[in-house]
């Protein structure tokens, strides 16, 4: 099996922590609290440890003879944290008619903050209430940060009989955060992505207690990506698949039994599927060794495989001769990976360049050759093992990021009049300049609530080649603006290129919400395949101090990393799966800068140098 110990750092989930049961609820007079504020997606360990943490189910209050309209109102919030036989015992608040056509599964709301509206004169049963969320999952199990107050409107009506309930209630489900993190199970389900054969995690929340939740992940790889990430990977099974069931017998074996139009799926279609089931489960849950696939009227089983047998598929698959490069003394340099310490012998001469980078592909390095003068021209340029070759030109050029397979790499071009481009060079290869072609990237800003693309900086490019992450600001802002971004790629039939999607990663500052805050963002880099580490702040107070921070790429978790032993001047940070973070201190004066190295919560000087990039 895979390395368990280092794929436990895909943690930033939102699990059901193990909380006491709420007491029964009768006769309350107000709402109830959301409770101490604290993380959404707090890291509490591996992935593995916390799916399979013990389950207590919330035993809701049911509605009582005599409860008036308030006690129906404050015993149905608290009931829809119960998801057990589809919220049964929220039903039991409604009127009969409402209790059959009620979608709680249509959205989920999660606030930190509800306060009862006062109520309208001569509007007896009517309840009007204003919510501060702070995420939301969707129908798809997505989740995505909310911020804007909203408002939650409810009526009761007094049946024959003189028995209170709900004839109307808002959209979906309201939970606090302590009803999000005992109801929901945050997991990553696999697809492979769009144009290669590497698997990408679709990070997702589960309403399920651990003993339904090998079914319920299963039941969401068929049901494919959720919308924010179909754009990018392919589904694994067609439109009208059953789960017919899911079972891991006393070896870890899950079989798992596929029904409906799984039978049109080809051999090498199903090998597809046993590769994403493999990893969504054997990757994840402790109990399962191995996995099985049978289809429903087709002869045999697909199986068994265990995580290693599919290894080339690991997104986060890092080469172990990869290397970080940096600067010192007018040349590339790079690290050793484990001790960290120079490689020996003296690597390409800058000749002007800045910010060298390679991608995971072996060979190559870009950068960029700064113009001269005012009316000077950057270059995008691409070492070819001999001398620095220009591929692209414009006014101003970020430092590069590549696609990990050297196919193109990527900047942001800026104009003289401040617009900005983002830009993709295709290459014969990672040393050649012989073939270049020059795309400009579209930015696609619908369903992001931006209204301009902003001020863009630090792109980078997932070594998934599906999403980019970077820093945003709005146009004309500071450096204090900015706020780490992500986005996903998609690529056209006929080759065109856009990124979609734009989400932010955190609430900016200050935060009326008691998710962590993140300002002042000044670089991101990618730590695997689900996780950014940015480095920024959460106190506009001081927004020249920047410390790292592991941040999920839904926005669901933000987490300091321990700073002893490293400076709060820390200029840039880099990060790769299973290796050790890096930053650049500037040091006393802004001289003599230094490289560090993570080691647990602490950091220590590595060697004196900067520019310090992992491979994309």
């Amino acid at each position: 099996m895979a390395d368990r110990a280092r794929r436990a750092r895909r943690a930033p989930v939102v699990a059901g922590a193990v909380l006491a049961v709420l007491a029964v609820l009768a006769g309350c007079g107000g709402a109830p609290s959301a409770g101490p504020a604290h993380e959404i997606g707090e890291r509490a360990g591996s992935q593995a440890a916390d799916l399979d943490r013990g389950y207590v189910r919330l035993l809701p209050p049911l509605p009582q003879p005599g409860y008036d309209a308030e006690a129906i109102m404050y015993g149905f919030q608290v009931a829809m944290a119960d998801f057990t036989d589809d919220h049964a015992a929220a039903r039991r608040y409604l009127t009969p008619e409402l209790a059959r056509t009620w979608e709680p599964d249509t959205r989920t709301v999660v606030y930190a903050n509800l306060r009862r509206v006062a109520p309208t004169e001569g509007e007896p049963g009517r309840f009007d209430f204003r919510v501060t969320p702070v995420a939301e999952v969707g129908l798809d199990h997505g989740f995505t940060l909310r911020s804007a107050e909203e408002s939650y409107g409810a009526r009761a009506v007094q049946l024959p009989g003189g028995q209170w309930r709900l004839s109307e209630v808002g959209p979906g489900t309201l939970l606090s955060l302590a009803g999000f993190q005992r109801a929901y199970r945050g997991v990553d389900v696999y697809f492979p992505a769009a144009h290669s054969a590497v698997l990408v995690p679709d990070h997702v929340f589960l309403p399920v207690a651990p003993s339904d939740l090998p079914t319920a992940m299963v039941r969401q790889l068929v049901e494919g990506p959720t919308s924010w990430l179909a754009p990018s990977v392919r589904r694994v099974a067609p439109p009208g698949t059953v789960v017919r069931s899911v079972e891991v017998d006393t070896t870890g074996a899950a079989h798992v039994l596929l029904g409906g139009t799984a039978r049109r799926l080809s051999g090498e279609q199903r090998r597809l599927l046993l590769v994403a089931l493999t990893w969504t489960l054997g990757d994840q849950l402790p109990d399962v060794k191995s996995v099985q696939l049978r289809v429903e009227g087709l002869p045999g089983e697909t199986g068994p495989a265990d995580v290693q047998d599919f290894a080339s598929y690991d997104p986060d698959a890092f080469p172990a001769g990869s290397r970080a490069s940096y600067v010192d003394a007018g040349h590339v340099q790079q690290l050793v990976r484990e001790g960290q310490g120079p490689q020996p012998g003296v690597q390409p001469q800058l000749d002007g360049t800045t910010d060298p980078v390679a991608p995971v592909a072996a060979g190559g390095f870009a950068g960029v050759r700064p113009g001269r003068g005012s009316g000077g021209t950057d270059a995008l340029v691409v070492y070819d093992g001999k001398r620095w070759r220009p591929v692209y030109r414009a006014p101003a050029v970020s430092e590069p990021t590549w696609m990990p397979d050297g196919s193109s790499v990527w900047t942001i071009a800026g104009e003289p009049d401040g617009t900005q481009r983002v830009i993709a060079v295709e290459l014969s290869s990672t040393v050649s300049t012989d073939r270049v072609t020059v795309r400009q990237v579209a930015v696609d800003l619908a369903g992001s609530g931006l209204r301009t693309v902003g001020r863009l900086s630090r792109l980078r490019l997932s070594r998934d080649g599906t999403r980019v992450a970077f820093i945003r600001g709005p146009t004309g802002g500071t450096a204090s603006d900015g706020r780490p971004y992500v986005a996903r790629i998609h690529v056209t039939d006929g080759g065109g290129l856009s990124i979609s999607g734009l989400r932010a990663l955190a609430p900016a500052c200050p935060s009326s919400v008691p998710q962590r805050c993140l300002t002042a963002a000044i670089d991101v880099a990618w730590a695997d395949a689900a996780n950014l580490v940015v480095l920024g702040n959460n106190n506009t107070s001081d927004p020249a101090t920047h410390a790292p921070y592991l941040v999920s790429i839904d926005g669901s978790a933000v987490q300091p990393v321990g700073t002893a032993g490293l400076a709060s001047d820390v200029s840039s940070i880099t990060a790769a799966p299973g290796a050790p973070m890096l930053a650049v201190v500037p040091g006393a004066g802004h001289t003599d800068p230094a490289i560090y190295k993570q080691s647990g919560d602490s950091w220590a000087r590595v060697v004196t140098g900067y520019a310090v990039r992992y491979p994309d």
